[in-house]
């Protein structure tokens, strides 16, 4: 009865240790960022909601704003590809927010009591 309890709990270690080996492999043979090297790249992202986020996404020379929810992914917006030593697309879209959503809100901003 031990023996074969042994040898159960042998076999599950050895499948154990292989799972966390091969995503070691993975993960420092950089097999995440070759999915990021397709037509579409994410450029970044924004999270707004719990399950809701607003991402850049880079295809050919276009950046495409997206909002995605657990549902779906809408476009926002397409802009031209940006260069390097302009701001980055997570700081143009966290920046302006603000000052937008304080322009729709009832009160007009957040701070009023």
């Amino acid at each position: 009865m031990s023996g074969a309890l042994f040898q159960a709990f042998g076999g599950l270690a050895i499948v154990v240790a292989l799972m966390f080996g091969s995503a070691w492999i993975f993960r420092r043979s950089g097999g995440l960022q070759a999915i990021n090297r397709g037509p579409v790249k994410i450029v970044g992202g924004v999270r707004v909601g719990t399950r809701e986020r607003v991402m850049v996404l880079e295809v050919a020379d276009t950046w495409l704003v997206v909002g995605v929810t657990a549902g779906q992914i809408n476009a926002l917006h397409t802009l031209p590809r940006q260069l390097e030593d302009q701001p980055s697309a997570t700081q143009t879209l966290a920046s302006p927010f603000p000052q937008w959503l304080a322009r729709f809100t009832p009160n007009g901003s957040r701070d009023s009591t």
